[in-house]
């Protein structure tokens, strides 16, 4: 009776899945050959250009500001796009699961370009905010997008290989952004530095059309989408996070941190946190499904991720701003002296993705680096304006092995750890995760950077000279680069000092946070797939490509598993769907299985060699059985299975083992009449397929 309800429950699920158009069988998103490669193009261009956005406009903001003439909201520019790309990232990902992922990711990347255009050619300061805000939720869409896109487009033992192009992309931007933005500001318009958007948009997108292809389904009504789509879990997931993030973007800067227009942000966002837990309990598919947070790794990731948020923005943003004010050295120069960590931060990606597939193990890997990375940001505390730049380079490059080697592995443990259908939905929330520790980090960072410079220039207008001025020191916080040049030898020196006293404790506090962490990933459990290491290990010995046997397969229950090796049987359109499947305990067939016995709708259980009653219809869409009913199998198959069947050990009268035999999807020839004998897919016949499949069978065995 127990068996009875689980399977009444099973398909009381599947039922209900079957009527969401676009959760499917996840094996029906892969695609192979040229279409990959195009499409993994396609995926590393418009997340580069959303990736960049995020670095280039920082050096722009001086020229900005000159030429609206409206320095104090330069800051808004950046703040703006954070604010909405932080904010929409799990509400995107969940996008993905109702609408598909390529009609999301092209929309994304159009959304993106069309704001990119508007921001460059914006006339005042209050649209360029408006234009970067909206450009933020492109930004935030792409992301979103190409995550979950590059975890359903391979099959989940290749995910390992593709996943550190994100990485990869994310140093190059961080590299190329100062540069680009840099020249852009010094030879041309300032605009050009979004302008530059729209020609690699429109190739990635025109590669997207190409080679990335949804599964067909049913169109979506609106009464289907109205009924998917969590919009209150939605509506208050956005007013936290955008409410958080305000408050963490403007405390300390624009308002003081003990003021009503920073506190009250703060509490009403946490007063929305209750609120939402309630409603993502109740709604069929939440925009976070709580019981994600049922399993240690992805409740430790995700707080190793928020925790890695902090420690490395606060490198990539605050190390070049202190080489600009500590070392006196352009945006474009810093730019340069960036490269060892952001280089090696892109190569440790695609080492670290390569040691997860060979060894099928990422414990250790994650061990290691997570705790490379507070001894990184502690070295760099010690930094002086005197220390020599090898000496800080190699501090860099530990930063870079870090990030490069924990960035990708956090998110592989992930899409390895969580199921199929809910892979957008865990990937969305350590975006998430990660961009709101970046906010935490960087509020904080800059809370302890203002803190320390302020004393110290005070401490200096006391004993007067030109830092007694209020207005002047109140500048120079605002853009100390562009004042140094202005103070005699021995303020700047003082200034300089200051600086470096203050970044010094900004790293500090980077590698507290990374500690943490580090902290969290002692606790992961080694949870590998097992079905995935069994594929490893089949497509090492070569009995079957990694592409053509998948373990999506074998879970929706498309092959039939006969002495260790696979006999695909595909059937019509529908039982496919379906995921029909024949199993086959101990790899044997015998004879014990008659003619009446199929047609009665008996089941072979090999393995006590006894047949079971047939259960209904139902119990076929559970994909623990063959249906029958609607196909055909020819009996003249005998001789071409036979032929195939060179390994057959152990012939008696009642049983055969057969070994080495596989039958795929394309059509068998036949020896006799030299004709093709059509897949079972093709064969639309309806009586008598019991018998065709009883009189093969007795006749193999």
């Amino acid at each position: 009776m127990d068996t009875i309800a689980a399977a009444s429950h099973s398909r009381s699920t599947l039922n209900t899945m079957a009527s969401l158009p676009y959760r499917v069988d996840p094996e029906q998103y892969h695609i192979y050959g040229h279409r990959r490669a195009v499409v993994v193009v396609a995926l590393a261009l418009v997340l580069f250009i959303s990736a960049l956005d995020s670095t280039i406009v920082s050096v722009a903001l001086p020229v900005i500001g000159a030429d609206f003439d409206d320095y104090s909201q330069a800051s808004w520019i950046v703040t703006a796009y954070l604010i909405t790309y932080t904010a929409f990232l799990p509400i995107v990902s969940k996008c993905t699961d109702i609408f598909g992922r390529r009609p999301v990711l092209v929309f994304s990347t159009l959304f993106f370009m069309l704001w990119s255009g508007a921001c460059g050619g914006a006339k005042t300061m209050n649209q360029l905010i408006i234009f970067r805000a909206l450009q933020g939720i492109g930004g935030s869409a792409i992301y979103s997008a190409v995550i979950v896109t590059i975890s359903t487009i391979v099959p989940r033992i290749e995910i390992a290989k593709y996943t550190p192009m994100i990485g990869t992309v994310f140093a190059m931007s961080s590299v190329a952004g100062p540069l680009i933005g840099g020249a852009i500001v010094s030879h041309i318009h300032w605009g050009w530095i979004f302008f530059v958007n729209l020609p690699i948009g429109a190739i990635g997108t025109c590669f997207l059309l190409y080679g990335l292809k949804d599964p067909q389904q049913e169109p979506l009504s609106w009464n289907m989408i109205a009924r998917r789509v969590d919009w209150i879990g939605s509506f208050l997931l956005l007013a936290s996070s955008v409410l958080l993030s305000f408050a963490l973007q403007v405390g300390g800067s624009t308002y003081p941190w003990i003021s009503a227009e920073v506190l009250a942000p703060i509490v009403i966002s946490v007063c929305l946190l209750p609120a939402l837990v309630y409603f993502e309990t109740r709604h069929p598919e939440p925009l976070i499904p709580l019981n994600l947070f049922n399993g240690r790794n992805y409740t430790l990731i995700v707080t190793f991720t928020l925790c890695l948020g902090a420690g490395f923005y606060t490198t990539t943003i605050f190390l070049p701003q202190r080489m600009e004010v500590v070392d006196l050295v352009s945006p474009i120069t810093a730019g340069i002296r960036m490269l060892p960590q952001l280089l090696l931060t892109g190569l440790m990606s695609i080492v670290a993705g390569g040691i997860v597939v060979k060894t099928r193990r990422y414990r250790g890997i994650m061990w290691a680096s997570a705790s490379i990375g507070p001894i990184a940001c502690g070295l760099l505390s010690i930094l002086t304006a005197h220390t020599s730049f090898p000496q800080q380079y190699g501090f860099e490059a530990l930063a870079g092995i870090a990030f490069g080697t924990t960035l990708p592995v956090s998110t592989i443990i992930v899409q390895f750890g969580t199921e199929r259908s809910e892979i957008a939905a865990a990937t969305g929330f350590q975006s998430f995760a990660r961009q709101l520790g970046a906010l935490i980090g960087i509020a904080a960072d800059t809370a302890i950077l203002n803190g320390v410079v302020t004393g110290r220039l005070n401490l200096l207008a006391d004993n007067g000279g030109p830092l007694a001025d209020p207005t002047l020191r109140g500048a120079i916080l605002q853009n100390p680069a562009g004042l140094l040049g202005e103070l005699d030898p021995a303020s700047r020196a003082y200034v300089q000092n200051a600086y470096s006293s203050g970044f010094s404790k900004v790293f500090i506090f980077a590698a507290g946070c990374l500690a943490a962490g580090a902290l969290a990933t002692f606790g992961l459990l080694h949870e590998f797939p097992s079905e995935l290491a069994a594929d490893t290990q089949d497509a090492q010995k070569g009995d079957v490509e990694p592409d053509e046997v998948k373990s999506s397969d074998i879970e929706s229950g498309r092959q039939l598993g006969v002495d260790g090796h696979r006999i695909t049987v595909y059937t019509e359109k529908g039982d496919v769907e379906s995921g029909k499947q024949l199993d086959v305990e101990e790899h044997k067939i015998t004879d014990d299985t008659e003619k009446g016995d199929i047609e009665s709708g008996k089941q072979l259980d090999v393995d006590e060699h006894k047949t079971a009653d047939y259960t209904e219809k139902s119990d076929v869409e559970l994909g623990k059985q063959l249906d029958v009913d609607e196909h055909n199998i020819a009996d003249d198959t005998e001789k071409q299975v036979q032929s195939y069947s060179q390994a057959i050990d152990g012939i008696d009268d009642k049983n055969v083992s057969i070994s080495l035999l596989q039958i795929a999807s394309e059509p068998l020839h036949d020896q006799n009449s030299g004709g093709d004998i059509m897949p079972v897919d093709s064969v639309q016949g309806s009586s008598g397929s019991s018998s065709h499949l009883s009189t093969t069978l007795d006749s193999v065995a």
